[in-house]
């Protein structure tokens, strides 16, 4: 995104396996867990936060469309990547449900998962892109000159899926 490659956090656990990655002041970093070395990596956190979704609105290029219908979920964090992407996080326990949108039509995302189960679903006049495996569920679309995502580590059906896409007003 604009010369800069994001990565998924968990990627340096897969790649270091027995390191950790820490968030301090907005800046991730790769620690050995056994004997607490120094910082190996530190790169600064892309997203601000916002205590609300108005006031991240305040800095988008766009008006924020967001879910009203996250049955069981708390939204728990706002944040603004570049000026550019709304994301909020909701939770419940340790299940979460991260939705994006920003202008354009690609890929916003972050999910580089390998899925198996891939199919579009109509979801009103939108096509919608759900890709499924045991532990996660990703979708993807545009409409409107937005794209949008929808991410869970849940275990969110389609129809609960279909649901909050439907509530994005």
């Amino acid at each position: 995104k604009n010369g800069t490659t994001y990565v998924p956090a968990d990627m340096f656990n897969i790649l270091y396996c027995d390191y950790v990655i820490l968030n301090r002041n907005n800046i991730f970093t790769i620690q050995n867990i056994d004997n607490n070395e120094e910082e190996i990596v530190g790169m600064p956190n892309p997203f601000v936060e916002y205590k609300t979704v108005d006031e991240a609105q305040k800095v988008l290029p766009f008006s924020a469309v967001v879910p009203s219908n996250v049955k069981e979920y708390e939204l728990e964090i706002v944040s603004v990547m570049s000026n550019e992407m709304l994301q909020l996080i909701y939770k419940n326990g340790d299940k979460e449900i991260t939705y994006r949108v920003e202008k354009g039509s690609n890929d916003i995302s972050g999910d580089y998962n390998e899925y198996k189960d891939i199919k579009t679903v109509k979801v009103g006049d939108v096509e919608v892109k759900v890709r499924k495996s045991e532990e996660t569920m990703s979708t993807i679309w545009t409409n409107g000159g937005l794209t949008f995502s929808l991410y869970s580590n849940g275990n969110l059906t389609e129809k609960d899926i279909t649901d909050i896409i439907s509530s994005i007003k």
